[in-house]
């Protein structure tokens, strides 16, 4: 029976680490042509951790809470930006060795949000609506694309809530440098589309088990019956 324990709670502990794993956060973001709409909404900071509670490193769990203003922490393109199209801006993942990229498998997004803004569209519609991703094998976009997903749809900020992780999982792409992201549209608002944060994983949501709740409950009855069947010999 201790062994029996022990099993489940080993399990327990292995799966509870891999749903608070620490994220993967670009090293830095491009905006290209898309730019940034003010000083208070700078591109570094929707990868630097900044207004997440806790910091980096992120996790699936990680949020901006509801209070946090959205200065000094999101990104926002330049007015105008999305006017004349489609638009892509680059996450880069530079650590020193640019020979060799990254694996990647899902990513996570948490949209803009306002508390400080009494009108309800503006406080969700500037957050990404529709979107793509497309990967490459050198910084900024540049060298040839090794992989895409298809347009991809994120939920709007909920107000007065904290902000909560939205995950996306692709094909898993080796190799990454960087990440282009083309935004379609915002949620709304007049305003140009921004994020407060964004990081990625390496596992895709296809590699994930079943709900670690239920896989803890079956292994814990096949290793009772295993019990049972031992001391009934």
């Amino acid at each position: 029976m201790k062994n029996i324990l022990f099993s489940c709670l080993f399990l327990t502990g292995l799966m509870s680490a891999s749903a608070s794993a620490a994220l993967i956060s670009p090293t830095s973001l491009n905006p290209d042509t898309m730019g940034y709409f003010s000083s208070l909404h700078l591109p570094e900071y929707a990868v630097d951790g900044s207004g997440m509670d806790g910091g980096l490193p992120l996790t699936p769990d990680s949020v901006v809470l509801a209070t946090t203003q959205d200065t000094g922490n999101t990104w926002l393109a330049r007015s105008g930006a999305s006017e004349s199209g489609n638009t892509t801006i680059y996450f880069n993942f530079d650590f020193g060795n640019n020979d060799s990229g990254i694996t990647l498998g899902s990513f996570y997004l948490w949209n803009y949000h306002d508390p400080d803004n009494a009108n309800q569209a503006h406080h969700t519609g500037i957050g990404v609506n529709e979107f793509s991703l497309t990967f490459y094998d050198d910084l900024d976009g540049e060298g040839g694309a090794i992989g895409s997903t298809e347009r991809l749809f994120a939920s709007a900020a909920i107000p007065d809530a904290d902000v909560t992780a939205q995950m996306f999982s692709f094909d898993v792409v080796h190799d990454v440098l960087s990440v282009g992201m083309t935004i379609y549209s915002n949620h709304g608002s007049r305003f140009p589309p921004g994020f407060h944060e964004v990081a990625f994983s390496a596992d895709s949501d296809s590699s994930v088990p079943v709900p670690p709740t239920l896989l803890l409950i079956l292994t814990s009855l096949v290793l009772l019956k295993t019990y049972s069947k031992k001391n009934t010999l």
